[in-house]
């Protein structure tokens, strides 16, 4: 029987896989070490705190708990395709370049409202929003 570590595990290997990465590439876009996604991955590093798990669900445009779901269904590599383009396209409108942690919120964003069928438009109008939250939360903080 898989514990909730095997789950994560064989949740992350296939999300992994549908965004079309490999663990060096996937480390790099979340800006964590490749060691340590390689060794949870193999099983080498018995456990993964939960902020590394945050950047690596993030840089997918997920949450941490996606990956502890037993009934995960995985990434759409058409929609996460999408999304990156559709998160890229917004950013170079406003000429705003963010932080890879930012830039995979507002994939995040755009991700989940593919899969709720929002248009291009409300998608594009959500990310400016957020854009707009992220601008004021670095100013007063």
């Amino acid at each position: 029987m898989m514990d909730e570590l095997d789950i994560c595990r064989e949740n992350m290997l296939r999300a992994m896989s549908a965004a079309g990465l490999n663990p060096n590439s996937w480390a790099k876009k979340a800006g964590v070490s490749e060691s340590g996604v390689r060794g949870f991955l193999n099983g080498s590093a018995p456990n993964i705190s939960l902020g590394f798990l945050a950047r690596l669900a993030a840089a997918l445009g997920l949450r941490a708990a996606d990956f502890l779901r037993p009934d995960f269904p995985g990434l759409d590599p058409e929609r996460l395709t999408t999304a990156l383009t559709l998160t890229r396209s917004a950013l170079a409108d406003v000429g705003v370049d963010l932080p890879p942690a930012a830039e995979a919120s507002l994939v995040q964003l755009a991700y989940a409202g593919l899969v709720e069928g929002k248009s291009r438009a409300d998608l594009e109008r959500g990310m400016l929003l957020h854009l707009g939250r992220i601008g004021a939360q670095s100013m007063t903080g």
